[in-house]
């Protein structure tokens, strides 16, 4: 079946969408949901600007439209502004998590569905981006389907967040079956535990209910479990001295060899010591805490779980300055995402205890969520981020990133209000980006001509300047010709944007860049080339 073409709509978004049925497949896009009117318009244009083509008549655009007029007809842009986004009011407070935008069943059936069709690496880079959901689901009662896709996750998340050495879930599925009846016990007594708990009756689930992680000598992943869910009961019931002593024992056994574990157990631990009135000792568990996470970021992949960042950031005692090392690498990230300048850091005089450092921190958490297809929380993180910031050009690139958050909302006109405000910056990367993105924005929306001059802008008169966001405008910009019926430039640009991704080991962007041109390559009938492709996307895949 034909594959419809797909736009990089914002330069940074890897749109998710994971359908509960495990038997259906996903596609991505950027910026638009799958299956709306934009992608699909857009390859039943390709296919008729073909036959045009095919008949003599290009349709190429004839001179350069002045920038109000390639957004003109876009007439709710200034009424829309930001109303409705809930920007302003995020819904959080300290201690609160908004949660992953996945579900543990959604990953699993996600992966399920990516093994059955092949696409195995492409199944263990969907579970390393959502860490937290993929332990919530390896910790919670076994499913009844999908064996094979629970052993992948457990393979990825071993190798994602524990030790080589230590015995992970993948030990814990083997011994499972080979003893089912102490796993049973526990997971009955653990599921009886949290009901009681969600009801409201921690000391009543703690009672009648207990998880002595010594029990049947299961493995260290489970006593890890009991003592956590210990500890928070505990907290829950008003025993903060008690629930420090639990999650002490549960950081002692997640030292060294269960890091992530570690990291989530010393920052709740920081809490109950702060509860119990042992401020020094919690300060220092605070540190730890964020001393343990850093090391995840400097991963190969990085581990990055921006729920768990965001209580870092709630939970910093106010008299902790952030560490000198993990806000130079959260610079240089959110420099390397195109959010903010890392040069500014320097010249700017702000010490680690300055709040203000705080917005490299969430300039990052807003990639990591919109990466995660998680706008409104990114929208959140970068609105954050802009209120830590003084320095113009770092708004005008949290403007930036608002706008890409707001057309993952399906709120264009909004996001066309930024984007125009921004065009005319100073700074010729953060200029070319905004054009770039709204030209996107008008080709997928239909209006080609705009689309592709805007596009042409960015990438032609800016010729020289490089941004995060480039190979993926050009990839549009590859579209964008073909849309007009100019199959050879059209082949260049996205073969351009190919070897830009393959060279940033941007391998989601590059499979999609390549499903564009197999899509292309399908309608006007190129057997070789469709081979070929078909070949390097399940090389890719796997």
């Amino acid at each position: 079946m034909k594959q419809p073409i797909v736009l990089w709509l914002d330069g940074d978004y890897r749109r998710k969408q994971h359908s509960k049925s495990p038997g259906v497949r996903r596609v991505r896009s950027f910026g638009f949901p799958i299956g709306r009117t934009p992608p699909l318009l857009l390859a039943g244009m390709l296919l008729a600007m073909m036959l045009l083509a095919g008949m003599g008549c290009t349709m190429v655009p004839q001179g350069w439209l002045p920038l109000d007029g390639e957004i003109s007809d876009d007439k709710s842009a200034e009424a829309s502004r930001l109303t409705g986004v809930g920007v302003e009011s995020e819904g959080l407070v300290l201690g609160e998590s908004e949660g992953a935008g996945l579900s543990a069943t959604q990953l699993l059936s996600f992966v399920a569905a990516q093994l059955a069709e092949q696409r195995s690496a492409t199944a263990r880079r969907e579970i390393h981006g959502y860490p937290e959901v993929a332990w919530q689901l390896l910790r919670g009662p076994v499913p009844a389907t999908n064996a094979t896709a629970l052993r992948a996750i457990a393979a990825a998340h071993d190798a994602q967040c524990i030790h080589p050495s230590a015995a992970g879930w993948q030990a814990l599925l083997e011994d499972r079956q080979q003893r089912p009846l102490p796993y049973q016990r526990y997971a009955q007594r653990r599921v009886a535990f949290l009901e009681t708990l969600r009801q409201g009756f921690p000391g009543q689930a703690l009672e009648t209910h207990p998880l002595p992680p010594a029990t049947d000598g299961l493995p260290a992943v489970m006593a890890i479990d009991a003592w956590q869910l210990t500890g928070t009961a505990l907290l829950l019931d008003g025993r903060p001295a008690q629930a420090a002593d639990a999650l002490e024992q549960g950081v002692r056994v997640a030292a060294n060899k269960y890091p992530y574990y570690q990291a989530h157990l010393r920052l709740q631990w920081s809490e109950a010591l702060r509860g119990a009135g042992r401020i020094d000792q919690a300060d220092t568990a605070w540190r730890d805490a964020v001393s343990v996470a850093q090391t995840g970021l400097r991963a190969d992949p990085p581990l990055l779980d921006p729920n768990y960042w965001q209580q870092v950031a709630y939970h910093r005692p106010v008299d902790q300055p952030w560490p000198e090392s993990l806000v130079q690498t959260l610079a240089q990230r959110a420099a390397r995402y195109g959010v903010m300048a890392d040069t500014e850091r320097s010249s700017s005089g702000a010490a680690s205890g300055d709040v203000s450092v705080e917005r490299y921190l969430w300039a990052c958490m807003g990639q990591w969520w919109l990466e995660r297809g998680e706008p409104q929380a990114a929208l959140v993180a970068w609105r954050r981020a802009a209120g830590f910031t003084v320095d113009p050009l770092d708004q005008q690139r949290l403007e930036l990133a608002q706008a890409k958050a707001l057309m993952a909302l399906e709120q264009p006109a909004a996001a066309t209000t930024l984007l125009v405000a921004i065009s005319d910056s100073t700074d010729r990367p953060i200029q070319a980006d905004a054009l770039a993105t709204l030209g996107s924005l008008r080709l997928a929306s239909g209006s080609t001509k705009q689309g592709y001059h805007l596009l042409s802008r960015a990438l032609t008169e800016t010729d020289s300047t490089d941004w995060p966001g480039r190979a993926r405008a050009e990839a549009d910009f590859g579209l964008a010709h073909l849309l007009v019926g100019d199959q050879s430039a059209g082949l260049d640009w996205l073969r351009r944007a190919q070897s830009r991704f393959e060279s940033d080991g941007a391998h989601d962007d590059l499979i999609q860049s390549l499903e564009n041109e197999l899509a292309y390559a399908q309608q006007t009938n190129s057997k070789d080339r469709v081979r070929t492709l078909e070949q390097r996307i399940e090389h890719l895949q796997r």
